[in-house]
């Protein structure tokens, strides 16, 4: 069985001791790609000549280095994912075979928690990633920092009618997930300098306004009080927050 963690600092799933490649071109990608699809479970069935009986993820990390220095880091998640069948259809009549079923259980149940999870995230309701491994993998693509793309495959044949409409459905209901992504850059060494010069220039004109406000009350009769009792101050009213 897969095992799934998830990284507080990443704020996403991985998968523990998983073989990783650097690649720095787009035929290196799609060797690793090929490999991916071969390791993928497939089989015969009434219904497709090559069913797929697993899904498929293959996670592409990408780091970026600008000249400016800016370094921005993203996540691909390519992901082909076995159909939902019957047994009827893809089986046919004939002995039961006790592992195609069990086969079909396992598919047609980690789609129908996905289909729910992309139902709640629809509705702007909170959804529960960690119901199937597939949508825990998947919680970045489907309501994270993140754009997904879905591409459906469905038939015209009458045949495939109750399928197909079930595809189109949930391919309607998972156009309506709205996410808000987000650029994750990482700033360089020279741009975190100058926002610390930024600060600075900014904090002495503040310090400057504070000292001019001081000198008119001053002027005006107004004492101020001291540093202790300022913090004295500040402890009595979180004191009166607290209780």
């Amino acid at each position: 069985k897969l095992k799934i963690r998830y990284d507080p600092q990443t704020d996403s799933p991985y998968v523990p001791n998983l073989k990783q490649v650097d690649v720095t071109e787009l035929a290196e990608v799609i060797k690793l790609l090929a490999v991916a699809n071969r390791n993928r479970i497939v089989d015969k069935t009434l219904m497709n000549a090559e069913s797929s009986r697993s899904h498929m993820i293959m996670t592409l990390n990408i780091e970026q280095t600008l000249k400016d220095g800016t370094v921005k880091r993203s996540k691909l998640n390519f992901a082909d994912l076995a159909g939902s069948e019957t047994y009827e259809k893809a089986m046919g009549g004939g002995v039961v075979d006790r592992k195609k079923v069990e086969e079909l259980k396992t598919i047609n149940l980690s789609l129908t928690n996905l289909t729910t999870c992309i139902n709640f995230l629809s509705k702007g309701r909170k959804a529960s990633y960690r119901s199937s491994q597939l949508t825990f993998y998947l919680m970045d693509s489907l309501g994270g920092n993140s754009k997904t793309t879905l591409i459906v495959a469905a038939s015209p044949h009458v045949f495939n009618r109750s399928e197909t409409v079930r595809t189109l459905r949930f391919a309607k209901t998972a156009k309506s997930v709205k996410n808000n992504a987000k650029v994750n850059k990482e700033l360089s060494k020279a741009q975190l300098m100058a926002l610390v010069k930024k600060l600075q220039k900014e904090n002495k004109k503040l310090k400057a306004r504070v000292a001019l406000f001081e000198a008119e009350l001053l002027k005006n009769g107004i004492e101020l009080p001291a540093a202790s009792d300022q913090s004295d101050a500040k402890k009595k009213h979180k004191r009166a927050d607290s209780t």
